[in-house]
């Protein structure tokens, strides 16, 4: 019997993006950033215009090879995935650009080993656009055959679901604090409650 595929994002949900970008940020372009009110929308967040966005985009791509490799996993995440992949197919999927999939194929096989089967690539950001972050991953969840979504971004937990795909939104994060969660999403606030998505499962 086939295990029914669940698709994990990484970034913020698996890997501690949040934590190395703010380091990373303050590093290379001087800006800092406060966490408390971080969101992907840079040209809010951050106060730039999308040639700035652009070109801190571009340097993220130069910068992929190694800065994706330094990422740490989020804390639990690696025992639990080992047990979901008892009872699923665990895909990574994410919208980083391309240009990083070696060091994303990488670092997903050095810290997850055999549990995590694949990576798919959305590639919102392989070419920044007014909507680059409104784009959601769930027709490429419904194209890859995904019984579910595990994302800390209520976009795309809304994306799955308008794809009759369940989702489970997760962590405690000032992007997702106030959404409201419509039936068919889940809640797992972090990794020490995997059984969530089992039952999103069904």
């Amino acid at each position: 019997m086939n295990k029914p595929i669940v698709a994990i994002d990484l970034d913020d949900t698996l890997a501690d993006f949040l934590g190395a970008f703010v380091h990373y940020a303050r590093r290379t372009w001087n800006i800092t950033i406060d966490p408390e009110t971080y969101s992907d929308d840079w040209i809010s967040c951050l106060g730039i215009n999308i040639d700035q966005w652009r070109a801190m985009n571009d340097q993220i791509g130069q910068d992929a090879d190694w800065w994706y490799r330094t990422f740490r996993p989020l804390p639990m995440a690696r025992k639990a995935v080992r047990y979901l992949s008892q009872y699923c197919t665990l895909v990574g999927i994410t919208a980083r650009q391309r240009k990083g999939e070696l060091a994303t194929r990488f670092w997903t096989k050095a810290v997850f080993a055999d549990s995590i089967q694949e990576c798919y690539f959305l590639g919102a950001y392989d070419e920044i656009r007014e909507d680059s972050s409104l784009l959601t991953k769930g027709a490429l969840c419904k194209k890859i055959g995904a019984k579910c979504l595990v994302d800390d971004q209520p976009r795309h937990c809304l994306g799955a679901r308008e794809n009759d795909v369940p989702s489970v939104l997760f962590g405690r994060y000032n992007w997702s604090r106030d959404f409201i969660r419509p039936r068919n999403v889940l809640w797992m606030p972090d990794w020490s409650c995997p059984e969530i998505v089992l039952q999103a499962l069904g």
